[in-house]
């Protein structure tokens, strides 16, 4: 029987966290752990594992002893889970809640594939049961060159990119491409992670494997319209990293990038309604150390 872990990434969210490892423990099919990477939270998180999971051998926790951001979080967790010899895993954070046939579709889907696959990525609905926005899964664009029927037939299509909310991997994989890039810290890992992936492995989203993902707001992040002020300077890792990744990928991706980025300069200036000047510097900081980060690929290591 394969060893299958989910790994949970969470940080001074521990009513959602206990939901999300309720759900994991309520699957149809799979039985699997959950590994509990915790980011050194300070809300009694640890505490609460300990009062409602403590007899429940597949839940495991490992605190990382520092806030290393999701990014880090997930590196850490999946470099963990491989060690432990798990042959699956199943990545989430921990406000998603899986519902009750989410793995055993994964697990359906990755057999009628014959487990030649890199990822499968479930569709993640928002608290009213609509797309989530934040979590839509990107299209390969040659999806047509593969199995069309087999695709069709099971509810899958090949995408090239996706989130870390229910995204599923064998260890195999993860041994070949290596870990996420922890420096990320934040934002736009999962996009990095799962594009080195299908760029060596056909990659799925798996219809009938669908979560919850119970965010506040059913929108992508923008500066634009951020109400927090002190959050503007998590903004800087945001275009640092999707800088990173285009120009990794071609011009095409760097010419989009500016694209992109004048446009949010503009929408700033039209639409936001204070600090337009401080939101402008934090993306430009972001893509200033964008041109200079260059961050080693780690591999699986002890």
């Amino acid at each position: 029987m394969c060893k299958i872990a989910a790994v949970v990434v969470t940080y001074n969210r521990k009513d959602l966290l206990s939901n999300c490892i309720e759900c994991v423990l309520n699957q149809t099919k799979g039985e699997p752990d959950v590994l509990v990477i915790d980011n050194a939270s300070t809300d009694g998180t640890k505490e609460m594992i300990d009062s409602k999971f403590s007899n429940n051998r597949r839940v495991l926790y490992k605190n990382t002893g520092s806030n290393i951001g999701g990014a880090g979080g997930f590196s850490f967790g999946i470099n963990v889970a491989v060690n432990m010899g798990y042959d699956y895993l199943w990545i989430m954070d921990d406000d998603t809640f899986a519902c009750d046939t989410a793995l055993e579709e994964l697990l359906n889907a990755a057999q009628v594939l014959n487990d030649d696959f890199g990822f499968l990525a479930s569709y993640v609905k928002w608290t009213d049961g609509s797309p989530c926005i934040m979590n839509l899964p990107r299209v390969n664009i040659e999806w047509y060159s593969g199995d069309i029927e087999q695709q069709f037939d099971n509810s899958m299509i090949m995408v090239e990119s996706s989130s870390f909310v229910s995204m599923f991997i064998r260890s195999s994989v993860v041994r070949a491409v290596g870990l996420p890039i922890k420096e990320f810290f934040i934002w736009s890992d999962d996009v990095e992670y799962t594009l080195r992936i299908s760029s060596r492995y056909n990659s799925y989203f798996v219809y009938p494997s669908q979560v919850t993902h119970a965010t506040k707001v059913n929108s992508s992040p923008s500066i634009v319209d951020e109400q927090n002020t002190d959050r503007l300077e998590r903004y800087v890792y945001l275009y640092r990293n999707k800088y990173y990744i285009a120009k990794h990928i071609s011009f095409k991706a760097r010419l989009a990038y500016f694209l992109e980025f004048h446009g949010t300069v503009l929408r700033i200036i039209r639409y936001s309604t204070d600090n337009k000047a401080k939101r402008i510097g934090k993306i430009y900081k972001g893509y200033i150390r964008g041109v200079f980060f260059n961050p080693r690929i780690e591999n699986v290591h002890e």
